[in-house]
């Protein structure tokens, strides 16, 4: 059987929320009968967290210069020289707004099979009129080349293909529900705070990005030290606003409290061992690093500026305006402190349910891949 061959256009290599799916699904699927080539656009020489996995595979890594983003013309000529390069069968696209050049050079360079996939319901950009003719441009050629359309909600896909109701697949972000489960012992050594079972332990997981909103969760904790509450909040991952970020916690006198962790290859490890996740975004889609909290028994509170297909009805879930004032934020951080614990059972029935299973994710992009859906 001849092997089919992708290229995977996404921005980096780092462990964001489109990323970790991508990685998820590389990690299943047969590659005796797929092969990923992943194209990035990438600033320096340093290694991406995925990098060394994937070339241990011995799979293919193309990097283009990120700053040829801001030129479309010199964009679209790194792409054409990738994509004539070599015959691909399929392009598979996670960059946005970014994806309507991508797709024009795709079906110069006759590739059949186009695919655009739509992570977020929102983006980080200036709201300027070069931004929105931009948009608007971008779209019109992902809805003219693009022979796929895949979002991981509906709301992502109605904001990047702008129709309503989204017509086209919706994959959601599944996950490995043999590492994240209620069952996967702590690892209370990665930071000696998760042994102190009296205090309140709260995570952020995700990048130092604008999106994310770490100012308003530095904020929080100021609030919660000044009401004497017992708790330590720690940050994964890693991101531009890093040391605005660590500057921010010092400032407050929250070096006691809050707490950087950098990127960690073994999530799955911290969530048993915290009470809470905190998530605040100002937009998402539909993030990785909620379902494998619900997945393994932890608890969000999170921004209503995050798509409300995000929650998979265990209970683990609740919603809050970031407008809203601290205390109900506080409140109920708190009340998962003494929460119920979900079963496992019951954590896989509704995984099933709703269309998170991994194999079920492969199932549809490969029926993709091969043209038949």
């Amino acid at each position: 059987m001849k092997t089919c061959k992708i290229l995977q256009v996404i921005g980096g290599l780092n462990r964001g929320g489109a990323e970790t799916m991508l990685m998820n699904l590389y990690r299943k699927m047969n590659r005796e009968q797929y092969e990923f080539v992943f194209l990035t656009y990438t600033k320096g020489k340093k290694e991406q967290d995925y990098e060394r996995e994937i070339r241990e595979n011995g799979d293919v890594i193309v990097k283009l210069d990120s700053q040829h983003l801001n030129n479309p013309f010199l964009l679209y000529k790194d792409l054409v020289a990738v994509m004539k390069d070599d015959q691909y069968d399929c392009i598979h696209c996670h960059t946005l707004f970014n994806s309507g050049i991508v797709m024009v050079a795709a079906k110069h360079c006759k590739i059949p099979i186009r695919i655009t996939h739509s992570h977020s319901c929102g983006n980080m950009k200036k709201n300027s009129l070069i931004n929105t003719l931009y948009f608007s441009a971008s779209r019109h050629f992902i809805n003219k080349y693009s022979t796929a359309k895949i979002a991981c909600s509906l709301e992502a896909g109605e904001y990047l293909f702008g129709t309503k109701p989204f017509t086209g697949s919706v994959i959601k972000n599944g996950v490995d529900l043999d590492k994240f489960n209620p069952n996967t012992p702590p690892k209370y050594s990665l930071h000696p705070e998760l042994k102190n079972k009296e205090k309140l332990k709260i995570a952020a997981i995700g990048s130092f990005y604008t999106v994310k909103n770490h100012k308003f969760m530095v904020e929080l904790a100021r609030k919660m030290k000044e009401e004497t509450i017992d708790f330590c909040m720690f940050f994964v991952g890693r991101g531009p606003l890093e040391d605005e970020i660590k500057e921010q916690i010092k400032e407050y006198g929250l070096t006691n409290h809050v707490f950087c962790l950098g990127v960690l290859n073994n999530v799955q490890e911290l969530l048993p061992a915290i009470d809470a996740v905190i998530m605040p975004s100002l937009y998402e889609g539909i993030p990785v690093s909620l379902i494998e909290a619900q997945a393994s028994g932890t608890p969000a509170v999170i921004s209503t500026n995050i798509s409300r297909d995000v929650d998979l009805g265990l209970g683990l879930i609740h919603f809050l305006d970031i407008n809203e004032n601290y205390r109900e934020w506080i409140d109920q951080l708190l009340y998962y402190k003494f929460r119920e614990k979900v079963n496992s059972s019951s954590i896989e029935e509704s995984f099933k349910k709703n269309s998170y299973s991994i194999d079920e994710n492969l199932k549809i992009l490969t029926e993709i891949y091969d043209g038949k859906n």
